[in-house]
């Protein structure tokens, strides 16, 4: 009889255990998306209130993270919180590992506060990467990386981390999103002016002007001194107006105070800067020195005008023909320019013929019909105007833009 009694204790004590563990996950459950919905309103108190009492409940490490990143977000996001708290919030962030479910988000939302607040874009973007390297497709990571590349001068980098997360938003954004890729693509600083002006680094009642990229890139440099993407970037804004002799001095100076030189923004504009000077010795040493995962259009670029001065033109019509398959090559005029030419020397009269035909279509497009272009990004809700910019993409042979642009006109279609 005792035995059953003891027996009887245990298993009702059993059953209370397992009734209080999903009595506390349901409780956990129900204020963890109560918080998160306060958060998603703009209600930073209400969510921070939720996610503490969603912590009570959180019996589990995992919980417990998923508990910490939104009241952490709902600390970092309301503008009326003290720096202490502020400092602690992101230090919550730090606490959520790499083996936790919600490590992306909250490694994302930690390159965001570098990122926005502290202007350390460098930091940022190794941080993303991390993120990147385990979940690839982490929506967030994607579009922060997306500016911090527009934000760089790097569009060719921007374009495919922007594809990876556009297929994820929701279709109601899609539209605005497409838009400012193609600021990005098309424009020398269209996508970046709300960073500008959201992180004072240019008054918000300012006109837009050319100025406003280098003092952006100056604003980096002051805050990451021994990033040698900072210098390399200064120096492409001289490049593009022609200042050799000032890019230089820049990238002398970056080579001083950097950790390392080895990358490629900073050896993009160096070597840009030395094929100016005609100084074919000290590229070709850095081409050889290039990172072998960063040789991309930029490299391929450098490569081709380098192989195409030594009278190594064979070779650089296979250069120029890889670099033009990688975007934005197709768009490129001046290596499209070179490949023609390049083609002629060695006597390929028809195809280089064929690349002239190719080249004049992308030219009557980004020149002469450039503004029917410009004006109808501008008003992707008219048929027509989307009609427009399937036209054009499919000219230059932007395959995930007239994919989009088909899907979206027949959107429209069916809401007539």
């Amino acid at each position: 009889m005792r035995k059953k009694v003891v027996v009887g204790g245990l298993l009702l004590g059993l059953l209370l255990l397992i009734a209080g563990y999903f009595g506390a996950n349901f409780q956990f459950e129900q204020q963890i998306e109560v918080a998160n919905e306060h958060f998603k309103k703009g209600e930073f108190g209400p969510a921070r209130v939720s996610a503490r009492s969603a912590l009570q409940f959180a019996v589990t490490q995992s919980k417990q993270d998923r508990a910490n990143l939104v009241l952490a977000r709902a600390t970092l996001a309301d503008q009326t919180m003290g720096e202490q708290l502020l400092e602690n919030a992101y230090l919550a962030l730090e606490q959520i590992g790499p083996s936790s479910p919600v490590y992306p988000d909250a490694a994302a939302e930690r390159a965001r506060q570098l990122l926005l607040t502290k202007i350390e874009v460098r930091g940022a973007e190794r941080l993303l990467d991390e993120v990147k390297s385990l979940s690839p497709d982490h929506l967030e990571t994607n579009q922060l990386l997306f500016l911090i590349y527009c934000l760089t001068n790097r569009p060719e980098r921007a374009d495919p981390v922007f594809w990876l997360g556009f297929r994820q938003i929701p279709a109601d954004e899609k539209p605005n999103a497409f838009r400012q890729w193609f600021l990005s693509q098309f424009t020398r600083n269209g996508a970046n002016r709300g960073f500008d002006t959201g992180t004072g680094i240019v008054p918000a009642n300012r006109e837009p002007s050319d100025d406003d990229i280098i003092q952006r890139f100056i604003a980096f440099k002051n805050s990451e001194p021994d990033e040698a993407i900072h210098y390399g970037a200064m120096a492409s804004w001289w490049l593009f107006r022609t200042e050799t002799k000032t890019a230089l001095e820049i990238l002398q100076t970056g080579q001083e105070r950097s950790k390392t030189v080895a990358e490629e923004v900073y050896l993009s504009s160096l070597v840009h800067a030395l094929l100016n000077q005609g100084n074919l010795e000290q590229v070709k040493l850095l081409l050889d020195q290039w990172p072998e995962n960063e040789r991309g259009f930029s490299y391929l670029r450098h490569l081709g005008v380098y192989q195409e001065s030594v009278n190594e033109r064979a070779q650089a019509v296979e250069t120029y023909k890889k670099c033009i398959e990688i975007w934005p090559g197709p768009i490129d005029a001046n290596v499209r320019h070179r490949l023609g030419r390049c083609l002629k020397e060695l006597g390929q009269t028809e195809e280089a013929e064929k690349v002239a035909a190719q080249t004049e279509i992308v030219r009557s497009w980004l020149e002469d019909r450039w503004g029917l272009v410009r004006k109808a990004i501008d008003y992707l809700h008219d048929d027509e105007a989307v009609g427009v910019l399937r036209e054009f993409f499919t000219a230059i042979g932007k395959r995930e833009a007239v994919e989009y642009l088909t899907q979206y006109q027949a959107e429209l279609e069916a809401k007539k």
